[in-house]
C-alpha cells in the first residue's frame, strides 16, 4: 500500500479545489448589483474575505509560529516557506524586498493555476482572478494573525506563473 497516502492527498486536494470553486460560484451568485464593475468588486471582496479567514486560521494551527520573532522579513520568510508548503506542496520560488515594507513573492508554477493550463477564454480568466483573490486573502489573513497589517495584490504573468506583492502598512 505504498501509493495510499498519495491517493488520499490527491483526493483531498481535488475535493478542496471543488469546494473552493463552488464557494466562488456562491459568492458570485449572492451579489446583486446592476453595475458590472460594482458587482465584480463585491465578488472580489467576498472571495478575498473567505481567503482572509482561511489564512488567519491556518496560521493559528502552526506550532512553529510561536518560535518566530516579530520582524516582518522573518515572518514573510516563514509564510513563503512553511505556509506556502502546507497550502501548495512547494515553497514560493522567490522573495524580494526593498527593505522598506514592500515584498514580492514569485511563484513560477502556482499550484492552484496549473489546472487552467494555457486557457485564455473569459471563464478561465475570471476563475484565475478568483483564485488569486482567494490567495491574496489567505496571505493577508496569515500576516494579520502574525501582527502585520498589509495590502496584498497579485498579478499573473503567464498561467501558471504569478506574483504576489505585499505592502506592509
Amino acid at each position: 500500500m505504498s501509493g495510499a497516502p498519495e491517493i488520499e492527498s490527491s483526493v483531498a486536494e481535488s475535493f478542496f479545489e471543488l469546494l473552493m470553486f463552488e464557494a466562488f460560484r456562491v459568492a458570485k451568485d449572492s451579489v446583486s448589483s446592476e453595475d458590472p464593475e460594482a458587482r465584480a468588486q463585491l465578488v472580489k471582496g467576498r472571495i478575498e474575505a473567505m481567503g482572509f479567514d482561511v489564512g488567519y486560521r491556518k496560521i493559528e494551527r502552526s506550532a512553529s509560529v510561536k518560535l518566530l520573532g516579530r520582524h516582518p522579513l522573518e515572518l514573510i520568510k516563514f509564510v513563503c516557506k512553511d505556509l506556502w508548503l502546507s497550502l501548495f506542496q512547494k515553497q514560493a520560488d522567490r522573495l524580494q524586498t526593498n527593505h522598506r515594507g514592500m515584498f514580492v513573492l514569485n511563484d513560477g508554477n502556482f499550484h492552484w493555476l496549473k489546472r487552467l493550463g494555457k486557457r485564455r477564454d473569459p471563464s478561465a480568466l475570471e476563475l484565475s482572478e478568483h483564485i488569486l483573490d482567494f490567495a491574496c486573502g489567505i496571505l493577508r489573513g496569515a500576516l494579520t494573525n502574525l501582527g502585520i497589517q498589509s495590502a496584498v495584490y497579485a498579478e499573473i504573468k503567464e498561467i501558471p506563473s504569478c506574483t504576489f506583492t505585499v505592502k506592509v502598512k
